[in-house]
């Protein structure tokens, strides 16, 4: 159920944050609130069973939802709006039931299930650093600590305040395995059914069937009426119920991505930065020459100041870089320079700064000195201290290397290579970080340094290099993007405004024909929709479609600028309310079944009840259409019919025939129908059901938990206000 996939979500992060603030006394912001992502004054998101939802209380389970998983902060206003309001049906669907039937559980109950929590048991906060085993004394006191210092600080406040929801949410898991539980225990195949499907697999039929296809009756051989449509619509009205308002619109896309302009443009940039380019005067006199990137000395800085994007050093082995350049710069001499080519969303220069021979894989071991950063409050030292302390043990070794071992157990923050000792050994290239690797493969070993990575400071030591070596370039690329110009977009724009123009006061497709452009259709478009096939995310064209911030009319058109990343031309075709769909709705959606139930009614159950007269083989009769005949074992655990498809009721229908008579005309899905049964097998038993049993119950039990949560959301009063907020 959603509601066990929600706390599985966010309980593993939930439990190492508070596990690390407990063990470190540790006070972060990991837990606050988001801005308020709602405008206006407080109002009512929607009501679940009789309870409000308000807009504070679901805004700030937004925002928790963004500071736990950066999975969720990537996730647009919608679609994490989806997840919180999906968190409240079940909460208020759930609870009323809960309380009605006395489901509970003890506090006793709850902290034994957070004992047991495999994230609890693994925190490192909850280690015994003797026994390596989780410790109940530990947790117990630690958690004692934070509940005994909450009131000292708001941040103390609000960890604690974090603790206690996280025991709801489980409290909440264990609530809900009860209630699941219990369904399933209610649930149960008896033999009497369990023989019935058993029968179901092994009774069969062999039957002579002739098909009259609709396909053999041309549409404009029947005439079809209003009274048709009428009458199948009644009959069949209850399969076009929808649950929630929806639209349909017709769209051009007009795409805001770089012309051919803006690219040659910042080609044209780049192979300028090749050579020395001479600055002049006003009066056109050479005052100063700046060095191109091909006769540069620092190709470092030339990157840092050029490009787009950080540069990148280290070596590179055949085989490592693009395809684009790797075979042209191993086999070119230092200082060539390859480029302008495209890659990457843009285009770049790259150069060949150095040729080295270096080893295969090498052997290093290093002390970690990390400092806080927002993704590890582990640390209390800034990196001012870090630097200082990391200094200051590379001046120990430097005078003592003897004392590397007992260092790295005093100092290190990697616990993964404190019991080797700091060592990693024979790593590859491109297994470590960049810096740590570049010193391990570009110093001899024995070299002591100092470098910086993500992780913090790393005091390194080269123990080993390997015997085998190879060629290994490295290069320095200056890479620029390409992205859309003003003029562009203003030209995107105002092609997007001549279709709407012209779409205003002729046919939308016709107009986008006339103009070479494409229509895309999008139906049943619902109004927590985040995404639109063919645009990607585009909220803003829901949300006019929707008439969140001006009223629409079916007919209306609308430019829309959609994120910056396109300009849509929309028009609003139809508008569905909630309930049942009338028959202009599914009309369409329709006609084919309305125009097959009169062929058969006009044409093809007269001329199947001719053929059939005075007839007793399937053979003969199929004869007189000169049509073959098809032979078929049918059973009534397979509803379909060989190289005609799905066909249930004609199915049962021959299943429930006796040997010899002819039976039919009968009207399908697909055509009408004719048989002959020739023989019919036994029924044998099985003697023991124990397992159809089982298997059958477990199938029950899966489908009922799947589609509870949907059937008790049908009995209860749900109002969905989103739309005027998201």
């Amino acid at each position: 159920m959603a509601t066990l996939e929600k706390i599985r979500r966010r309980s593993g992060l939930l439990i190492v944050v508070i596990g690390v603030a407990l063990g470190a006394f540790l006070l972060t912001d990991f837990f606050t609130g988001g801005t308020n992502i709602l405008q206006g004054n407080p109002n009512e998101i929607g009501i679940v069973n009789g309870q409000t939802v308000y807009a504070n209380e679901f805004n700030e389970r937004i925002a928790l939802l963004r500071t736990q998983n950066q999975q969720y902060a990537q996730m647009s206003e919608i679609q994490l709006s989806n997840i919180v309001w999906q968190q409240y049906l079940e909460e208020n669907i759930y609870q009323e039931i809960y309380e009605d039937l006395g489901f509970t559980v003890t506090d006793l109950e709850n902290y034994n299930r957070i004992l047991n929590n495999p994230n609890i048991r693994q925190t490192p906060a909850f280690i015994d650093q003797t026994t390596g085993q989780f410790s109940e004394v530990q947790f117990r006191s630690l958690l004692e600590n934070l509940e005994m210092r909450k009131d000292e600080t708001p941040e103390n406040r609000q960890q604690w305040d974090s603790w206690l929801e996280f025991e709801d949410d489980v409290r909440s898991q264990a609530l809900v395995f009860k209630f699941n539980n219990a369904i399933q225990k209610g649930l149960y195949t008896p033999t009497a059914i369990a023989r019935h499907e058993h029968a179901y697999n092994v009774i069969s039929s062999d039957v002579g069937i002739l098909q009259l296809p609709y396909t053999s009756v041309s549409d404009d051989e029947v005439e079809v009426t209003e009274a048709d449509f009428e009458k199948y619509f009644a009959e069949n009205k209850y399969k076009y119920k929808q649950d929630f308002e929806t639209r349909d619109i017709l769209y051009v896309n007009f795409a805001i991505e770089p012309s051919e302009m803006d690219k040659q443009e910042v080609r044209e940039e780049l192979a300028r930065l090749i050579q020395p380019e001479v600055l002049k005067n006003e009066l056109g006199e050479p005052i100063d020459t700046l060095p191109g990137f091909a006769t540069t000395d620092n190709d470092s800085a030339f990157v840092v100041v050029n490009s787009d994007a950080p540069y990148r050093g280290g070596y590179w082995r055949a085989g490592e870089l693009s395809s684009n350049v790797d075979s042209i710069l191993f086999g070119a001499e230092v200082g060539y320079v390859y480029g302008p080519y495209e890659e990457s969303g843009g285009y770049k220069l790259t150069k060949l700064s150095d040729i080295a021979t270096l080893p295969d894989s090498v052997s290093a071991r290093h002390i970690l000195i990390s400092y806080a950063t927002p993704q590890n409050q582990q640390v209390q030292r800034t990196r001012a201290q870090a630097q200082a302390l990391a200094d200051s043990l590379l001046g120990v070794l430097e005078a003592d290397r003897s004392q590397f071992d007992t260092l790295v157990v005093q100092y290190s923050n990697d616990p993964g290579s404190i019991e080797n000792g700091g060592l990693y050994e024979w790593f590859q290239p491109k297994q470590m970080v960049a810096a740590f690797e570049n010193f391990a493969y570009q110093n001899p070993v024995g070299s002591l340094g100092v470098v910086e990575t993500q992780f913090g400071f790393h005091i390194m030591d080269v123990t080993e290099h390997s015997a085998t070596k190879q060629k290994a370039i490295k290069v320095a690329t200056v890479y620029r993007e390409v992205t859309t110009t003003n003029r562009t977009e203003k030209e995107v724009y105002n092609r997007a405004a001549e279709f709407a123009a012209a779409a205003s006061y002729t046919d939308f497709a016709t107009a986008a024909d006339s103009l070479g452009l494409q229509v895309r259709p999008m139906t049943q478009l619902q109004g927590t929709a985040d995404q639109i096939i063919g645009l990607g995310q585009a909220r803003d064209v829901v949300t006019w479609a929707f008439g969140k911030n001006k009223e629409v009319a079916e007919g209306d058109i609308e430019l829309i600028n959609n994120g910056n990343r396109s300009f849509v031309v929309a028009q609003l075709t139809n508008i569905t309310e909630e309930g049942y769909r009338t028959l202009e709705d599914v009309r369409e959606d329709i006609r084919p079944m309305v125009v097959n139930h009169v062929k058969a009614q006009k044409v093809l159950l007269p001329r199947a009840q001719e053929i059939m007269a005075g007839e007793d083989n399937i053979r003969a009769i199929a004869e007189k259409v000169d049509q073959n005949m098809a032979l078929q074992q049918v059973k009534l655990a397979n509803s379909s019919i060989t190289g005609v498809g799905n066909e249930p009721a004609v199915v049962g229908a021959m299943a429930a025939s006796q040997v010899t008579p002819i039976y039919g005309p009968m009207e399908g899905n697909q055509g009408v129908y004719i048989w002959q049964v020739n023989a019919i097998a036994d029924f044998v038993e099985k003697g023991d059901y124990t397992t159809d049993q089982e298997n059958a119950t477990r199938q029950l039990r899966t489908r009922v938990t799947a589609q509870l949560f949907s059937a008790l959301s049908k009995q209860v009063e749900i109002v969905d206000n989103r739309l005027r907020f998201f």
